[in-house]
């Protein structure tokens, strides 16, 4: 008996500390609507209706402002700390970490090495086909 209350303990006390470990603070937690978040949460992927419409958008939202910085994002990856977005309204880049944020309608006023960022996406999530 001894044994096993020995063994559950290690486990108990093994699955406690990668609780920890991964934890990590965020200022703005997940929404009912949250799809994706960045960073401490200020910069989240949102659901949100699309008016005159039964289907559901995403939009790229900044917490601490309460402002949409983009409203019908069709596609974007998150390549630490920048979140590339193609959207309704172009091509965004956010660095959620010093909240950075460049957005341009056409792709080739964007910087160069941003561009490739783009033009390969190949680790894009698809959120909504247009």
């Amino acid at each position: 008996m001894d044994k096993y209350k020995r063994i559950f303990i290690i486990c108990l006390l093994g699955f406690l500390l990668i609780n920890l470990v991964s934890c990590k603070e965020l200022k703005y937690q997940w929404g009912r609507d949250t799809y994706d978040l960045f960073g401490d949460g200020t910069y989240q992927i949102d659901r949100v209706p699309n008016i005159g419409s039964s289907e559901q958008i995403y939009a790229l939202y900044d917490c601490s402002t309460l402002e949409d910085i983009e409203m019908d994002i069709y596609r974007y990856t998150h390549i630490e700390p920048y979140v590339y977005v193609v959207g309704a309204s172009g091509y965004t880049i956010l660095n959620y970490q010093t909240g950075e944020l460049i957005q341009k309608m056409k792709l080739e006023d964007l910087p160069k090495n941003e561009q490739q960022v783009f033009a390969e996406e190949t680790d894009f999530k698809t959120l909504r086909d247009v």
